[in-house]
């Protein structure tokens, strides 16, 4: 009877804990509820906020800010392209009014009618070199050219066109001969130690022997180069080998690079140069070319023929482009194509801010050239404001019009400076905006046997 009892007031008091947690969870639903009623008129309140015109005023004007800011930048693109384009043709037309005045005044210099220009030159029997400023405001141009057959065995013509300043092209021409001449010089004393001490040590290297000493700079010489015989059977020279000579040149002019990317970081300096390099193992009288960026050369032949000595290294080349993608960059046509929408070749000297990236790069490439079989008769390296005016079989055609012109005319002895200029001359009469550099070379003074089609 006792376990009866206790039975059904167990089952009770569950039934009345029961009731109470459902009681408890009306109260909640109905909290719930409320608070929901309460969550709608929040929603229905500021609907009506929304929808009152002023507010949807002030949404539009931010809507209409947001979407300039966004243009903005579109915006300053356009205008600076729409200026370059109206430039260019300000710079067009002024080259077409240069080309008429200069035909209804034929005797009268274009150079004289350029309003401080700066005018570098140098002359030489068989090499000659003019450079001038042009449209450009400021002279970004360098060259060299140095003749140590005495001591390297080789001549040597280098073009530098500098961009965004000169101080680039001004560091990489004051010291890449230098340090190509040191190369050399030890590469051929290592080698001519090593040949006398194995002939004859005890002689050899009991004497007292020093540096013969380095032409820096333009020195002349008497002789054409080509027409200068060459003793190939002097063994001073011997250890000198095109592979040798393209080596030392790559590898200087990488690390000339490094050494101005150092001295550009330090002195916030933007600047760039390209450089071409033509080099000429006197011995063997072969020519070996290295290029980095735009500046070009070429050759002309026994025939008449223009045989290009290097190759522009430009953005939308597919190689160039393939490896400015895989460096994570891109190009971009700005007036021409140009690495991430600014520099309009893909390698370059300097340039830091693109190099870091690995965008540009210095790496040059090397043709090699035996000149006893084109048998040339002249060279012309240049800046790229003389191509802007001129392609290859133009130059040569025209270069080979001016040395017979100079020659038959029997007034100057300087015949490749008189054809450097007018190369120069003309290339700015047809509306080149660059500045123009051209070093020309005579291998061969006998024009007779060229056509001049």
């Amino acid at each position: 009877m006792d376990d009866d009892l206790d039975d059904y007031e167990l089952f009770w008091s569950t039934i009345v804990s029961h009731f109470q947690l459902l009681s408890k969870s009306v109260l909640n639903w109905s909290e719930i509820s409320v608070n929901l009623m309460t969550i709608r008129e929040w929603i229905h309140h500021l609907v009506s906020i929304a929808m009152r015109p002023q507010t949807l005023a002030a949404l539009s004007l931010i809507l209409l800010l947001a979407l300039i800011c966004h243009t903005f930048e579109y915006w300053i693109k356009s205008v600076i392209k729409a200026t370059v384009n109206v430039t260019k043709r300000v710079n067009i037309g002024l080259a077409l009014v240069s080309t008429a005045f200069t035909t209804l005044l034929p005797d009268v210099d274009c150079i004289t009618r350029i309003a401080d220009n700066v005018v570098e030159e140098y002359k030489d029997n068989c090499v000659g070199v003019y450079a001038l400023q042009g449209r450009r405001p400021k002279m970004e141009d360098k060259f060299t050219y140095v003749n140590d057959t005495t001591h390297t065995g080789i001549e040597y013509w280098a073009v530098f066109d500098g961009h965004g300043g000169d101080n680039a092209a001004i560091f990489v021409e004051s010291k890449l001969y230098n340090a190509i001449h040191k190369r050399v010089e030890a590469l051929i004393t290592k080698d001519s130690v090593h040949n006398h001490c194995e002939k004859s040590p005890k002689d050899f290297c009991s004497s007292d022997h020093s540096d013969s000493g380095l032409h820096n700079g333009l020195h002349n010489d008497n002789k054409c180069t080509a027409n200068a015989k060459s003793n190939t059977n002097d063994s001073s020279f011997e250890s000198l080998s095109v592979a040798s000579l393209s080596k030392i040149v790559t590898e200087e002019v990488l690390e000339i690079d490094r050494q101005l990317i150092i001295e550009s970081k330090e002195r916030g300096d933007v600047s760039g140069s390209t450089a071409l390099i033509a080099l000429r193992i006197v011995a063997q009288n072969k020519l070996i070319v290295a290029n980095v960026g735009d500046s070009r050369g070429v050759i002309c032949d026994s025939k008449g023929s223009a045989i290009p000595l290097s190759f522009d290294h430009k953005p939308q080349q597919i190689k160039e482009h393939k490896r400015i993608k895989e460096a994570g960059g891109f190009i971009k046509f700005n007036g021409v194509w140009r690495v991430a929408g600014i520099l309009a070749t893909s390698r370059a000297m300097g340039d830091y801010p693109l190099k870091d990236t690995n965008l540009v790069i210095a790496e040059p490439d090397i043709l090699t050239f035996h000149l006893n079989d084109i048998q040339p008769k002249f060279m012309i390296l240049a800046s790229d404001g003389l191509w802007d005016a001129f392609s290859n079989e133009d130059a040569v055609a025209f270069a080979k019009e001016c040395l017979i012109r100079v020659k038959q005319s029997n007034t100057t002895t300087h015949t490749a400076h008189e054809v450097a200029k007018c190369l120069v001359l003309e290339s700015y009469k047809r509306g080149s905006v660059d500045n123009i550099t051209v070093i020309l070379v005579i291998f061969d003074t006998n024009f007779d046997d060229i056509s001049i089609s």
